[in-house]
């Protein structure tokens, strides 16, 4: 069932062709950058005109939403760092908001092996470390509240207070956010969110291409992760992986309406962009 936001953005879309207020709620090595790009390729088609970068601070954020909200009459898409979209309660009712999740493993270690390859070498103690060895360093309280610390990140980053329970959690996650996009799922992600705000999908890429990596990040073989460090997150990380769950159970029930709805798109798209053409909803 839809909620209230979600009524308001399919009607968007039959008044005015698309959704006209968006914001994208980007967390690190979750494919946020994609998105992005996605974002300003399609914001360019439609003449859409704003769109804040994640470098923005909220305090800039709130003002070019004043300015442009005065000369176009309330038309602005954005992205922004997760905690930041959370955080804001001041968020208008209307803004249809979004975000890409990754599981919670396979994100760590994309965020350990570009941090490895970081041409700025802001963290050098990392350097040393085996994959393992970063999981448990950063465990460590004194790392708990920094970007780098891998446990937990998603019940961190989606608390819109410090003391949110883990059911507070879940259902911000099913209530902030008009639609929830997973990583591994990224090409059938990006063509529901395309239906969803009214994009044209002949626009979108058959073949998206990862933002925000860099050479060694790309070229670096990565160690198979024994059973052992999967064992030991799955003891640490256990809201995010509960978090991760729900985020699946949402895109499943999103991708069974869509295949009902919209079944003869779909199957085009999926034809176009070589994907399998009857793929399950689950194991996402």
């Amino acid at each position: 069932m839809p909620n209230a936001v979600q009524r308001r953005a399919v009607q968007q879309v039959r008044e005015l062709g698309f959704v006209q207020r968006l914001a994208f709620a980007h967390s690190t090595k979750a494919a946020g950058s994609t998105v992005d790009l996605v974002l300003w390729n399609m914001a360019h088609t439609l003449n859409t005109s704003m769109f804040v970068r994640p470098e923005h601070n909220w305090a800039e954020v709130q003002r070019l939403q004043g300015v442009h909200e005065q000369s176009t009459g309330g038309r602005f898409w954005f992205s922004t760092e997760l905690p930041r979209m959370v955080w804001n309660q001041k968020m208008a009712p209307d803004v249809f908001q979004f975000l890409m999740l990754r599981h919670p493993l396979d994100r760590c270690e994309s965020y350990y092996y570009y941090r490895q390859g970081d041409p700025r070498n802001r963290f050098k103690f990392m350097q040393n470390l085996s994959f393992t060895e970063f999981l448990k360093e950063t465990a460590h309280p004194r790392h708990r509240k920094r970007e780098m610390s891998c446990t937990n990140f998603y019940f961190r980053q989606l608390r819109d207070n410090p003391h949110a329970s883990l059911s507070d959690v879940r259902e911000t996650l099913r209530s902030r956010f008009v639609f929830v996009g997973l990583a591994s799922r990224f090409q059938e992600s990006m063509f529901m969110l395309a239906r969803l705000v009214g994009w044209p999908t002949n626009e979108l890429p058959e073949n998206f291409v990862s933002a925000n990596v860099n050479e060694k990040h790309l070229s670096q073989a990565k160690a198979p992760i024994s059973a052992s460090t999967k064992k030991w997150f799955a003891e640490h990380n256990r809201n995010d992986i509960v978090l991760w769950e729900e985020a699946q159970r949402i895109w499943s029930a999103t991708f069974l309406l869509f295949e009902q709805a919209d079944g003869e798109a779909f199957t085009e798209f999926r034809q176009r962009a070589g994907l399998p053409v009857e793929q399950p909803h689950t194991n996402a």
